[in-house]
């Protein structure tokens, strides 16, 4: 998103698919443009992005996911060393110094590879807020919290420099973006006084730097976190890192997992019950909602007690705003 919205600033005109609604494309998932640029938020499942043939790639980080069809994080990394192989030898990769797998995938590229260093060190640093290249210091200052912002809208940026887009283009589409549905979403409720976010984050560490950058912004709120599972398969093989997610936030509940590509196996072998153990090992707060009605009954009843409540998940968790 902040990607097309740099080259949309710039006047590239670029087709655009990505995977969320955007209200700058009049709350759909795409734009079409009439120049020849195409930028596309691909996806990793099925190996479905080596249907692409990219000029440009970013990679934000390789994390063992989507291991109903992964065997393992070795065949995970498989699909993006294929990936990798694609770009031809006048294209760019770009990835963050802060993420091993990445560093490893790209070692025998035939493209430059970019790296965005945290680290202070190298061609490109991102340090305090300024992307600093050889020649160019750029403002990275998104209007949405959370440290993996600054890393997104630093990647964004690096791509409006290779497009030749004017600094201050892609400074002020940095600088308005505020965000897309289901990612950090203010949610309007007949609640009073209590704030509501509904988040799209269903991966661990997902869960774990989107409920940082909320804490980051509302040091001393109270906030209740209902996060929603995606497949009983992810929580059971990710459960140790979910157990470890939610450090910061107040109370947690967990209303039910939502099932998708699940097999019967799968569903004996996890269970909400599990996951709060798991949650209360860490954070000693967590609950299970016993199901979507339940838990809003619960806020209902006891939104009072939080200044913020953060609903968060991939499957049909945002429902619970109609029983609000």
């Amino acid at each position: 998103a902040m990607t097309a919205l740099v080259a949309i600033e710039a006047k590239l005109d670029p087709t655009v698919v990505i995977g969320t609604k955007l209200k700058e494309f009049k709350n759909r998932n795409y734009r079409v443009g009439k120049s020849k640029y195409l930028i596309i938020e691909a996806c990793e499942y099925k190996r479905s992005f080596l249907n692409f043939h990219p000029e440009i790639l970013i990679i934000t980080n390789i994390e063992a996911d989507h291991l109903d069809y992964y065997k393992d994080l070795k065949d995970y990394k498989k699909a993006f060393y294929e990936i990798v192989e694609k770009i031809p030898k006048d294209g760019k990769i770009i990835i963050n110094s802060d993420d091993k797998n990445s560093l490893e995938i790209v070692k025998n590229a035939k493209a430059e590879v970019i790296i965005l260093n945290l680290d202070k060190t190298g061609n490109f640093q991102l340090k305090n807020q300024v992307l600093i290249t050889p020649d160019k210091k750029i403002k990275i200052q998104p209007s949405i919290p959370g440290k993996f912002n600054l890393k997104n809208a630093a990647n964004a940026a690096m791509v409006g420099l290779i497009l030749n887009a004017p600094i201050r283009a892609i400074e002020n589409a940095i600088k308005k973006y505020k965000g897309s549905w289901r990612r950090l979403e203010y949610k309007k409720t007949k609640l009073p006084k209590t704030k509501f976010i509904d988040d799209y984050g269903h991966h661990p560490t997902e869960v774990k730097l989107t409920l940082e950058a909320i804490r980051e912004k509302n040091p001393n709120a109270k906030i209740l976190c209902v996060f929603q599972p995606h497949q009983y398969s992810r929580t059971r093989l990710l459960l140790k890192d979910f157990g470890k997610a939610f450090n910061s936030v107040d109370e947690i509940m967990i209303p039910n997992i939502y099932k998708s590509r699940d097999s019967e196996e799968d569903i004996q072998n996890m269970s909400v019950d599990k996951l709060v153990d798991e949650i209360n090992l860490h954070n000693p707060n967590a609950k299970n909602g016993k199901s979507l009605e339940q838990t809003a009954n619960y806020i209902k009843k006891n939104h009072k007690k939080f200044d913020l409540i953060v609903t968060m998940g991939a499957g049909d968790i945002s429902r619970i705003y109609k029983l609000l």
